[in-house]
C-alpha cells in the first residue's frame, strides 16, 4: 500500500523517532489474532497476546472456513486491539469479584460474554 507522500512527510515531522514504525504498521499486513472459547477448549498456545487471556497471534492466516475447530466454536478471530477492553476493566474497575460482561457488539449469530478475574 502506498501512502500519500504528504501524509508520510507529516508523520515524519510530528513523530520523528517513531515514524518508521508507524508507517510500517500501516503498510504491512496485520497479524491475525484469535481468542479461545474457554467453554469449549482449554488449549493454550505460544505467541500469547500480553493484554488478553486466552488469546494469541497466529504465525500466518489460515483458511478459517476449512478449520473444523473454528466451526465448532473453539476459537474465534478477533483483532488484538479490540481485546484491550479486558485490560481497561482490570485496571480501572476495582472489584474483588469476577465480572461478567455482555458483548452486545458480537458478530451476527454469535452470543459472546467475557469473564475477567481480578
Amino acid at each position: 500500500m502506498n501512502l500519500p507522500s504528504a501524509f508520510v512527510k507529516r508523520i515524519q515531522e510530528q513523530f520523528a523517532d517513531k515514524a518508521d514504525e508507524f508507517i510500517n504498521a500501516l503498510t504491512n499486513e496485520p497479524k491475525t489474532s484469535i481468542r479461545f472459547n474457554r467453554a469449549k477448549t482449554s488449549k493454550v498456545e505460544n505467541n500469547l497476546i500480553p493484554w488478553a487471556k486466552d488469546a494469541y497471534f497466529l504465525e500466518m492466516r489460515p483458511s478459517f472456513t476449512l478449520d473444523p475447530l473454528f466451526h465448532a466454536g473453539q476459537y474465534y478471530v478477533q483483532e488484538a486491539s479490540s481485546m484491550l477492553i479486558e485490560q481497561v476493566f482490570n485496571q480501572y474497575l476495582k472489584t474483588d469479584s469476577a465480572m461478567r460482561i455482555l458483548d452486545i457488539c458480537s458478530t451476527r449469530g454469535e452470543r459472546a460474554h467475557h469473564e475477567f478475574d481480578q
